[in-house]
């Protein structure tokens, strides 16, 4: 105990001889796609960490930031377990000749281009039926429909699915996805190069066979490995599924509803931001932003 405050007390120490001389971003307002020089001084003991939002950075040094939106960056300095901040600096992004057309139409169009998908399907997958009340109280088997919603920076898929498998029952196929969507910014300035791309995906496959199927000679050996697999086929699918959705991609063509293309494009203009949010009213909102790259106005 006696060690640790006497290291806690001298982290306090250490950190009490950090002097942050600059910390500026020049200049701190820029149009989309231009950058801004983050620089910053500190002078501190050998045994200080200085850091960027958390990455290690030199204690003198600058970096060329191009945020989307208005963002700050931190500066902090750290000595052991303790840290201090040193200061802030904001680049503030000027949106205001740019265009934010959104909707909440999202969830049923994919609702309708994964029925469409899936019942185009050739491979043995299928929407399995599951119970359903009536408007008389009785239940009724009916194929399942997709659950497609929006929570904040994600958009969420759900599908209760079948396959057919020879010599056995069809297998009930659970899928769960999710994903971000980010800007992929081409490095060519040319206007309407830059387009969507999926990120952080996460895609989760149940597969279960009914009880009465382990009853079956030779299933012990053969259902796992047909879980295996077709567990393998449903990821490798769903991602196919996943980048065909959001659009730009040689697996579905290029004239193809899409993500990517929903909105189109203004004149003289890139897409500079996406978002993905819950509105109010609890409607998951799908938007993307329209800039023109040199701060101009734009032609509607």
């Amino acid at each position: 105990m006696a060690a640790d405050t006497d290291s806690y007390e001298k982290d306090v120490e250490t950190l009490g001889e950090v002097t942050l001389h600059s910390f500026k971003a020049e200049p701190p307002t820029i149009h989309p796609f231009s950058s801004s020089k983050l620089s910053w001084d500190v002078k501190a003991p050998t045994s200080v960490t200085v850091r960027l939002d958390g990455a290690d950075v030199p204690k003198g040094g600058e970096r060329w930031v191009s945020p989307s939106a208005t963002e700050a960056y931190r500066l902090s300095a750290k000595a052991g377990r303790l840290s201090k901040d040193l200061g802030v600096a904001v680049v503030h992004v000027d949106l205001g000749q740019c265009l934010m057309p959104d909707s909440t139409l999202i969830p049923q169009l994919l609702i309708t281009t994964l029925k469409d998908r899936i019942n185009a399907n050739t491979s043995g997958i299928y929407f399995r039926p599951v119970p359903t009340q009536a408007t008389n109280g009785t239940i009724m088997y009916v194929p399942s429909t997709p659950a497609v919603w929006i929570s904040p920076d994600r958009l969420h898929i759900s599908l209760q699915l079948a396959q057919r498998v020879k010599d056995f029952p069809d297998p009930a196929v659970d899928i769960s996805a999710s994903f971000g969507l980010q800007i992929i910014h081409n490095s060519v300035n040319v206007f309407g190069a830059n387009r969507l791309a999926p990120v952080d995906e996460n895609i989760s496959v149940d597969v279960s066979f009914p009880w009465y199927a382990w009853l079956v000679p030779g299933a012990q050996i053969a259902l796992p490995i047909a879980i295996d697999g077709i567990q393998q086929k449903a990821r490798v699918a769903t991602g196919e599924m996943i980048t065909q959705i959001v659009g730009n991609s040689g697996l579905s063509p290029t004239n193809a509803k899409n993500l990517d293309n929903f909105f189109p494009t203004p004149p003289h203009t890139e897409k500079h931001g996406v978002k993905l949010f819950v509105d109010p009213d609890g409607h998951g909102v799908f938007s993307v932003t329209f800039c023109p790259r040199t701060g101009g106005v734009v032609v509607a």
